[in-house]
């Protein structure tokens, strides 16, 4: 065998392991390297923590049940925080915050604000980073949440919790900016954000002027006139919207308060 011959094959045999997909990185020179999840990608946001909670409480949807509503384009993550995960007295775990530029249009993003890891979808986080549909925040004690943003036109955020953890009976929590452009799309198609399968059409809930308003899409086979709720609000409001396929009693949406005396005054949803 010739010589170059040979150091090629020596090259062959030495060079290092293909890396693994997903966002993988060798950390070490061994010959048996150790694989770490390249963190994701940090943006710059001005965090400043809410001084006062943001406006919440439990709507219910017909054929879905109670999802907690939260008003604003900043809240917190923590035991104590507009949405409560965490052990008690392990403070705030983390931020959202609502962007908005002519560019890039609205975005959210998640920032880190304790020690404990913070990852989305299994890479983890060095800074603040954008999360959108799909996503999955994942926290030290093992809790996670999913992001649903199905509309690209809306703002709106609808973060669902894992099996077995529920907060004042509800599993979903919806994050709602006020106007139109953070509406919440309630239906059977696509892009919505909560999705009603015996619904025959869509209609976007919003928050204007200190009010919860339902808006029935055209073309809906629902009502067409808009339903306003008082938010927040100490008293449970109900509306029926119109009917649901089938021979079953109309569909209907109900607005109440946070109550912890109470916290499944909506679970019972109607035949």
């Amino acid at each position: 065998m010739t010589s170059g011959f040979l150091a090629r094959l020596q090259r062959w045999f030495t060079k290092p392991p293909a890396q693994p997909v997903g966002g993988l990185h060798a950390r070490g020179s061994t010959s048996e390297p150790v694989y770490e999840r390249t963190p994701r990608p940090t943006v710059g946001v001005d965090w400043q923590a809410p001084t006062v909670p943001a406006p919440a409480g439990l709507i219910h949807v017909d054929d879905v049940g109670p999802i907690r509503l939260v008003v604003g384009t900043r809240f917190s993550i923590g035991a104590d925080g507009d949405l409560p995960l965490g052990p008690e007295g392990a403070g705030l775990l983390a931020g959202m915050v609502l962007q908005t530029s002519l560019q890039a249009g609205a975005r959210w993003v998640l920032v880190p604000l304790a020690d404990a890891p913070l990852s989305v979808d299994g890479a983890p986080l060095a800074g603040p980073t954008t999360i959108g549909d799909g996503d999955r925040i994942e926290f030290d004690d093992g809790t996670s949440l999913r992001v649903l943003a199905p509309d690209p036109a809306s703002a709106a955020l609808l973060l669902e919790l894992p099996e077995g953890r529920d907060d004042f009976g509800a599993r979903r929590a919806a994050l709602v900016p006020g106007g139109v452009q953070g509406r919440l799309v309630i239906g059977s198609g696509p892009r919505s954000h909560v999705r009603v399968e015996t619904l025959d059409g869509e209609l976007d809930l919003v928050h204007e002027a200190g009010r919860i308003v339902l808006r029935v899409r055209a073309g809906s086979s629902l009502g067409q006139a808009d339903t306003s709720f008082d938010f927040p609000s100490a008293l449970l409001q109900h509306v029926d919207v119109g009917p649901r396929r089938g021979a079953r009693p109309p569909f209907g949406v109900a607005l109440g308060p946070l109550d912890p005396e109470r916290p499944a005054f909506m679970r019972v949803d109607r035949a």
